[in-house]
């Protein structure tokens, strides 16, 4: 029997719906786990995050996986549209052996699988980020006033209200990034102190390189064109920095915060602790986003005796796919808004060739 795309969007939407991956291996505690750490580190003593597991229902969870191989093995000889959706399937399958491995040194196995290569295509772009000067000192803004339309907040809902996107603007305690986008929704950290000229930045970003191709993908004929293909997650994030670079956004501020990020992911692969990782990315950033990123490069990571092992790393992929997605636009400018036009990966649209 054929397969039908209708329902494999549904599926698609459902499961990542029900397990989105960072959910499913960010701390509980996250937010109040940093604020402890932080003051330790500020009062000499180099402390380890003690991290709550989320609540996973791991039955559920199986029996998901189950349904994925068996859908995934329904169309293992199809070639265009569903091999798009056959890699799709896959990939969620990785997403979901992530979330079950998280908080226990089974972690770096599925990481691995999930996110395969270690980064390395990324450090000549990492080592030249992080040779630029360190930013001179600026004014901050609380992110979260809605009454200074300068605010992170106030910034965000007036480019979704002047493109008249069906997108909520809601605010939230985040560690590490300062604004992050997802279905119908842009999320920004509540009570951070933000840097003005970060602003516009972290604007861009999150509309133009998150929110909009998946709007436009929902004019187009598949749910998948919106949901997002294989590494159609890791494009997007090349493209967003991409676009950064070229409104001129990307300040010196920005290149040491992604190199530390970065050299932070290979540390992580390379057996490094989470204090380990905090030493290292402070030659780049303050203390404070120096705890920020460790703590979000090592998501999911397991207690070993008195510090904390492992983590995702999925910041490996960023500055990669920083130099593909630049790489591919210098050779053909079309798939700049190719990219921008859905939530299909450069792999995905070849596939289509």
């Amino acid at each position: 029997m054929a397969a039908d795309p209708r329902a494999l969007d549904e599926c698609i939407r459902a499961v990542s719906t029900r397990f989105p991956l960072l959910s499913g291996v960010t701390p509980r505690n996250a937010a109040r786990e940093h604020e402890r750490l932080l003051a330790a580190w500020e009062g000499g003593r180099e402390a380890s995050p003690q991290w709550e597991r989320p609540l996973v229902d791991r039955a559920l969870l199986t029996e998901t996986q189950r349904v994925l191989h068996e859908l995934a093995r329904g169309i293992d000889r199809e070639r265009g549209w569903l091999a798009i959706y056959r890699e799709r399937l896959l990939e969620l399958s990785r997403d979901l052996d992530v979330v079950d491995a998280a908080f226990s040194a089974d972690l770096p196995r599925a990481a691995a699988a999930r996110f395969p290569g270690d980064g390395a295509e990324g450090d000549a772009v990492a080592e030249r980020f992080a040779a630029c000067p360190p930013p001179a000192e600026e004014d901050v803004i609380a992110s979260d006033d809605p009454s200074d339309p300068r605010s992170l907040f106030s910034q965000m809902r007036a480019r979704v209200s002047e493109l008249r996107l069906p997108v909520r603007v809601l605010l939230r305690e985040r560690v590490g990034s300062l604004a992050a986008a997802g279905d119908g929704v842009v999320i920004v950290a509540a009570h951070r102190r933000v840097p003005e000229s970060e602003i516009a930045r972290v604007v861009l970003h999150e509309i133009e390189g998150h929110v909009l191709p998946r709007e436009r993908g929902r004019s187009r004929g598949r749910g998948i064109e919106t949901l997002g293909s294989a590494g159609a997650s890791e494009d997007e994030e090349g493209r967003a920095l991409l676009l950064e670079e070229r409104a001129g956004l990307l300040s010196p501020r920005r290149r040491r915060v992604l190199a530390a990020r970065h050299r932070a992911a290979r540390l992580v692969l390379s057996g490094a602790t989470f204090v380990d990782v905090v030493r290292a990315t402070r030659e780049l950033v303050p203390l404070g986003d120096a705890l920020a990123i460790a703590a979000r490069v090592m998501r999911g990571g397991y207690l070993d005796g008195t510090d904390v092992l492992g983590g995702v790393a999925r910041e490996r992929v960023y500055l990669p796919a920083f130099a593909r997605v630049q790489s591919a636009v210098e050779s053909e400018p079309a798939w700049l808004d190719r990219l921008g036009g859905c939530r299909l990966s450069l792999a995905a649209w070849k596939m289509l060739v």
